[in-house]
């Protein structure tokens, strides 16, 4: 596990970031931060892995080009071992950072959780931050997210949730 952690660390350091450009064109190579085009994720559908809190199934779904819904299903170890499920929906802001390669994107949305233990359920609402690193070439995407929440049933309490992640694209 501190393998498959140390190289998706390794990736998001890899991302070499280059000083802002200015275009003449909307278009133009320039104003999307990258010398290529980086792949484009509304064009398929996202499967791979999250580790963090839950570890397990990552999932993306485009909805087109600035929103998609995105699901996790996992294992959480700690305080009780448990079942996690959560989606989100989310709104995507591509390249916020010009890189030299593939895209930096921001997301951001509001999702639901639910969560089975041995000694019962949970059920929730969370927001979902994080930011992700397209490659060009390869239809590959890592991202680090974070996700404040709160448990509604069976009784009112806050968490955090957080998790670093890879998804290949179909």
């Amino acid at each position: 596990m501190r393998k498959i952690l140390t190289a998706c660390l390794f990736v998001f350091a890899s991302a070499h970031v280059t000083p802002a450009e200015t275009a003449t064109s909307p278009t133009s190579a320039a104003s999307t931060g990258s010398t290529g085009s980086a792949f484009n994720p509304e064009d398929g559908f996202g499967i791979g892995f999250v580790l963090g809190s839950p570890s397990g199934l990552s999932l993306s779904l485009p909805l087109g080009p600035t929103n998609a819904f995105n699901a996790a299903l996992g294992y959480e170890l700690g305080k009780r071992a448990n079942l996690h499920v959560q989606g989100d929906y989310v709104w995507i802001r591509g390249n916020v950072l010009p890189v030299e390669s593939g895209k930096i994107s921001v997301y951001y949305g509001p999702g639901a959780f639910a969560v089975l233990a041995k000694d019962g359920t949970a059920a929730g609402i969370r927001a979902v931050a994080g930011i992700d690193y397209r490659f060009q070439d390869v239809p590959i995407q890592t991202f680090l997210e974070v996700g404040p929440g709160i448990n509604i049933l069976p009784n009112t309490e806050g968490f955090l949730g957080a998790g670093l992640g890879l998804r290949y694209y179909f």
